[in-house]
């Protein structure tokens, strides 16, 4: 088997645990029984925990949250339906998931974001590719819809991308979706109106 097949199906087996465990709760024994290995062929694949996080959060956004990226991308539909459409499908994953497991880009933020320099180079540059994407809908919808946003549009969409991130954390401390309905309710009512 080629071996970026081979690493991506150990992610595969094992990215919900530290997506729901979190960084320091999963040793590297616990991703190589999740993934059905020894510990000495997660080591062949990865050379620490660190950079099978980081190659983790690439795997998250490629495979897990690919889809729901992809809505930004649909021009048949007016820019910012786009960006609520991929909210929309942000919360319905949330709910899918009982409200427990947040955003693993954003939890891996919190959690090793400001101890960590190559994963939080990583998230940052997630986060802002995430804000790029709201970004882009906003920049359109004001020149080809007239849309006229409530402030400037980089900081209108990293304020989008941020509050839905505090959302999350809100969300898992509740275990509801209370928190994601006011963000949503504050992105069409106020932010994107």
């Amino acid at each position: 088997m080629d071996r970026n097949i081979k690493r991506k199906k150990i992610i595969e087996d094992s990215i919900m645990l530290m997506y729901l465990n979190g960084y320091h709760a999963t040793s590297v024994n616990d991703l190589a029984e999740a993934a059905g290995i020894p510990k000495s062929t997660f080591y062949s694949f990865f050379k620490s925990k660190e950079e099978y996080a980081i190659y983790a959060l690439g795997f998250y956004n490629e495979e897990i949250n690919y889809k729901n990226l992809q809505l930004f991308e649909d021009e048949s539909i007016k820019p910012l339906d786009r960006i609520i459409n991929f909210y929309k499908s942000k919360i319905a994953n949330m709910e899918q998931k009982e409200y427990k497991y947040g955003c693993f880009v954003g939890n891996l933020t919190q959690e090793m974001g400001d101890v960590n320099k190559s994963i939080a180079k990583t998230t940052n540059t997630l986060h802002n590719m995430v804000s790029s994407k709201i970004l882009l809908c906003i920049l359109e919808a004001k020149e080809k819809y007239g849309y006229n946003p409530v402030s400037k549009p980089q900081i209108l969409a990293n304020y989008i991308n941020n509050s839905w991130q505090g959302a999350l954390v809100r969300m898992k401390s509740s275990e509801n979706r209370e928190p994601l309905d006011e963000f949503y309710t504050i992105l069409i009512e106020v932010l994107l109106k």
